[in-house]
């Protein structure tokens, strides 16, 4: 994810170590409780299929009996609204 000219990773790599961890075990918090409450079920399950099991899109697309293009804009917009939540949360 961008952040102006920096990736997340980048700016991460500014912060002193503990803060990382601190700061990384938030983050998995939002993201988990955004994912549960903001997106569709068929959201969840291609983000979980492309991230936690590491299929491809098509595979997705396969496993679920949809186009690979449908899949794609399932995943596209559930980034997107996770991405629209993360900007509206008050700064740590």
């Amino acid at each position: 994810m961008q952040y102006g000219n920096q990736t997340l990773e980048g700016l991460l790599q500014q912060i002193p170590q503990d803060e990382q961890s601190q700061y990384r075990i938030w983050l998995n918090k939002v993201l988990r409780e955004v994912i549960r409450t903001q997106l569709t079920h068929r959201q969840q399950e291609v983000l979980h299929f492309y991230y936690q099991c590491g299929l491809n899109l098509n595979q997705i697309a396969k496993a679920l009996g949809l186009d690979p293009s449908t899949v794609c804009r399932t995943k596209q917009r559930a980034l997107k609204r996770i991405r629209l939540y993360l900007s509206i949360l008050p700064k740590q």
